[in-house]
């Protein structure tokens, strides 16, 4: 699934509610007329959208990956306190398909992790996932989240510190930085 968006793998997956809570935090592609479930699915299932092979590939994967037990509608609430551009963002420079693909994935793991309140879970995932692709700025963001949910506002601020030098100009970032900072001049 080489340079797919996780929104097309949702809809090769015909992953209505993952998909649905996408539609919400992806620019619409300019190739795709009917920017909906039904549009992007029947999109993503023609030839001239993908190769077979990525058909085959991305319909034949568990589904469970990208679903989760609530509704697209709380889906969307708890994707806006994580880092929203962690489920749809841009691929860093300089990682091979092959690690971005895996990195997807352990993200997907983390968010999964988050939002059933497993935060050491996510914590692990999002390292995996940093591991292979340490340029993501997006995974420092959402792991320091989850450290901060932890209690442990030191290791979130050094991770959002990372999150903030991989991308200066993220007002998410800033924000991660700050509340790790509050954190620990309350526990002062």
């Amino acid at each position: 699934m080489d340079g797919l968006k996780p929104i097309q793998v949702a809809a090769l997956r015909n992953n209505r509610e993952f998909l649905e809570l996408l539609l919400a935090l992806t620019i619409p592609f300019l190739s795709v007329s009917n920017w909906s479930f039904d549009g992007i699915t029947k999109y993503m299932l023609s030839k001239a959208a993908v190769g077979e092979s990525q058909v085959k590939e991305a319909t034949s994967l568990n589904s469970a990956s990208l679903a989760g037990p609530q509704s697209a509608g709380s889906q969307v609430k708890e994707a806006t306190s994580l880092n929203s551009a962690s489920l749809a963002g841009p691929q860093s420079a300089g990682v091979s398909s092959s690690a971005k693909g895996d990195s997807m994935e352990a993200n997907l793991r983390g968010y999964d992790a988050y939002k059933n309140e497993n935060y050491i879970g996510a914590v692990d995932a999002y390292t995996q996932a940093i591991d292979l692709d340490p340029s993501n700025a997006t995974l420092w963001s959402n792991k320091s989240l989850c450290w901060l949910l932890l209690g442990m506002a030191e290791t979130a601020l050094e991770d959002a510190k990372q999150s903030r030098t991989l991308r200066p100009d993220s007002g998410i970032a800033c924000y991660r930085e700050g509340a790790a900072l509050h954190e620990l001049q309350g526990c002062c």
